[in-house]
């Protein structure tokens, strides 16, 4: 990730519970022009010792949970805060787009809403004749300054309560907030079809559900984006040339339906021609948005694996994506090309130490 989305980002803070030198070597070489800040805090479930769920991910849960605490003393007058997995694939511009000062006002948390197991019922109280709501972490929990603040002030409750191996922080979050602060319907906010809980390639290859949006509601995140993926949705959603950026967030994956060898088929933006379920035979891009002219570009070209280029021609007054003619090889889309941006040198690396003290 530090080679693709994370270097849209000015500054990122990553938690860990360690770090050796193995891991800090691989970044060093691999993190591209990401502007990283290691913070290393020892903590860890200690219920779980010894037991056999004490295994990494489940001690995580309290890293997780930890983070908010350290996010929020770090940075008290930050507007949002955005907590990922290290295999979500993030888009910023799609994030700042959606967010207005209603939203900045209020405390609320946002992202791709769950149900929650039945096992944690025991864990709310007052209990509840509703299902029990949150926002899987896995796909991104965007967080105003208002409610961090509130999930701070007690962060020591939230990461010592509720602690079970089935337990993941997401849920034990939305229990807290459900418990402690107020009701956790008043505090969610979901985002349906734009942060997603799998990745693009699982959503269509395994459920068939990649879902459209509407024009105006992009992508925020995918989550468990491993290997080809992540370059995928690279591809789809920046271009860097003669040092500028653009940002093709609000177009990444947006699906519309397009003639292919004689049947109609789905156009993921900038992403892959495919039908209902991925096959080999699926046409991936291979390529970023390439411009026609670096000084004031009229379209750019992208190129995918089944020898077709798609064109993208800046004509376009509006974030709908319009198919304006195709060939066996070409396919030509009017759009609202965004404006490049200088591509800001920003690459850095540190890392700081913490004693972890639950108060």
């Amino acid at each position: 990730m530090t080679q693709t989305w994370m270097q849209n980002i000015p500054e990122i803070d990553v938690y860990m519970q360690s770090l050796d030198n193995e891991t800090y070597g691989y970044l060093q070489k691999n993190i591209g022009n990401s502007n990283l800040h290691l913070n290393i805090i020892p903590i860890s479930q200690p219920c779980l010792i010894g037991t056999t769920n004490d295994n990494g991910w489940n001690h995580a849960q309290a890293l997780h949970t930890v983070s908010y605490k350290y996010a929020y003393e770090k940075n008290p007058n930050k507007k949002i805060y955005v907590f990922l997995d290290d295999d979500t694939y993030f888009f910023p511009q799609s994030l700042i787009s959606q967010i207005n000062s209603e939203v900045l006002n209020g405390p609320y948390a946002f992202g791709c809403v769950y149900g929650s197991y039945i096992e944690i019922e025991k864990f709310y109280n007052p209990k509840r004749t509703s299902n029990h709501v949150f926002i899987n972490g896995g796909g991104g929990i965007v967080v105003t300054k208002e409610l961090l603040k509130l999930i701070s002030e007690k962060n020591s409750l939230l990461t010592t309560a509720f602690v079970s191996h089935k337990f993941p922080s997401d849920m034990k979050l939305a229990t807290f907030i459900d418990s402690i602060i107020g009701p956790i319907e008043n505090y969610l906010l979901a985002w349906p079809g734009q942060s997603n809980a799998e990745s693009p390639y699982t959503l269509i290859a395994e459920l068939g559900i990649l879902k459209t949006f509407p024009v105006g509601f992009p992508r925020i995140s995918f989550h468990h984006i491993i290997d080809e993926d992540v370059q995928r949705l690279w591809r789809s959603s920046s271009s860097i040339f003669a040092n500028k950026t653009v940002y093709w967030d609000n177009f990444s994956t947006q699906v519309i339906k397009v003639p292919f060898d004689d049947e109609i088929v789905n156009f993921a933006f900038g992403y892959a021609f495919y039908n209902d379920k991925l096959q080999n035979e699926s046409c991936f891009s291979i390529e970023n948005p390439v411009p026609d002219n670096i000084e004031a570009p009229k379209y750019y070209r992208q190129r995918y694996n089944c020898n077709v280029t798609v064109y993208y021609h800046c004509n376009g007054k509006s974030n709908e994506i319009i198919l304006e003619k195709f060939s066996n090889d070409a396919y030509h889309f009017s759009i609202q090309c965004p404006s490049p941006v200088p591509y800001i040198n920003k690459r850095h690396i540190d890392v700081k130490y913490f004693d972890y003290d639950p108060n």
